[in-house]
């Protein structure tokens, strides 16, 4: 079942699933999110758990799979090679 993203009937923002897609595209970015986020110290490995402490473990993964088909895309659009967003030290 299919909920759009805002059900106002309810009162509250309701999350959608997510659509069947490419397997084998899912599979790999399966692969390279769980190694990114293995990685000590990297980008993904920081917003997966901020995300999975909110989230749960499976849609922390799945939005650090589109985080990184973004970064792909970003990539491959613009030709420029991908450096960590990585905040300032304070």
């Amino acid at each position: 079942m299919l909920y759009n993203r805002w059900s106002w009937e309810v009162g509250a923002c309701r999350v959608g699933v997510t659509r069947p897609g490419n397997a084998h595209l899912k599979g790999a970015l399966g692969i390279a999110a769980m190694a990114a986020i293995r990685a000590n110290g990297s980008f993904f490995q920081d917003r997966y758990r901020r995300l999975a402490a909110r989230r749960g473990n499976s849609r922390a993964l799945v939005a650090i799979e589109h985080s990184m088909l973004t970064a792909t895309r970003h990539i491959l659009t613009y030709r420029q090679p991908y450096h960590e967003h990585r905040p300032a030290a304070a």
